[in-house]
């Protein structure tokens, strides 16, 4: 090989090299040479399953974590051909929490005929009982008799274990009373936070004296001021055929970092 054939072999060579240094190395720190993480689909770190468990990771393992209980689903006529449906279901987790959950419920007349399936997601609160309802719904001439409420677990949920920031919310001066022959629950929500809260669900339960969840209602205020209340009124058709033992006013206020991503 003569003097110029060896030049531009070597010069060839030079593009070569420089090419897969240009291409290459990228391409291998990007492909191949991962720092470990969350969420590389691989068992790492102190992981105790694929991306989830240990202390790294804020995602739980499917199995670290116990399914919601349903405390109780409720089927309520609010005018004629008008229902509210509501589950009362508890997060046994400690501080571990759910953005999202999958439900759904049921709605079937006396002859057990499905008249509607309502899906939703919502989010589960660390450690706490909350209500998840439907409302309006909407059945014509047809009559609705039943509820059921399923809740989807295991693998289907994803719980965490960061940090959970919920409003302070209040609620005072609960009085019952009848109006025309048809019963009312009043109560004050006051927003004790800096900041307005927007889309607060609130529902009312009411127990007889046995404990059982004899009524229910559901409502949403739409935002609440700064450091201020607003009052709420939840009514029935009729009066109560029992004797009220006990009624929880439970406000289930969405996360402030929440509010644009639920």
């Amino acid at each position: 090989m003569n003097w110029g054939s060896k030049m531009k072999s070597l010069y060839i060579s030079g593009v070569v090299i420089l090419l897969l240094l240009l291409i290459g190395v990228p391409v291998y720190f990007k492909y191949f040479d991962k720092a470990p993480s969350c969420f590389d689909n691989k068992q790492n770190q102190d992981e105790i399953g694929v991306d989830c468990g240990g202390d790294i990771c804020t995602k739980l393992c499917a199995f670290q974590a116990r399914d919601p209980i349903i405390s109780f689903e409720r089927l309520y006529e609010a005018s004629s051909g008008n229902y509210t449906a509501i589950a009362l279901v508890e997060n046994p987790n400690q501080g571990v929490f759910s953005r999202n959950i999958s439900y759904v419920f049921k709605i079937y007349d006396k002859d057990n005929v499905l008249l509607f399936e309502i899906p939703g997601t919502t989010f589960a609160p660390p450690g706490r009982t909350f209500p998840i309802f439907a409302s309006q719904i909407l059945t014509g001439n047809r009559i609705a008799s039943k509820v059921t409420f399923a809740i989807a677990g295991g693998a289907a949920i994803e719980w965490q274990k960061s940090a959970w920031t919920e409003p302070n919310v209040k609620v005072t001066n609960i009085k019952t009373s009848v109006v025309n022959g048809r019963s009312r629950i009043e109560a004050d929500i006051t927003n004790s936070e800096v900041y307005t809260i927007k889309n607060l669900q609130v529902a009312a339960v009411v127990y007889d004296k046995n404990g059982n969840a004899a009524e229910a209602s559901a409502t949403t205020v739409a935002s609440i001021s700064p450091l201020r209340s607003t009052h709420i009124v939840f009514a029935w058709n009729s009066e109560f055929a029992f004797d009220v033992g006990k009624i929880d006013i439970i406000p289930r206020p969405v996360p402030r970092d929440w509010e644009t991503a639920n």
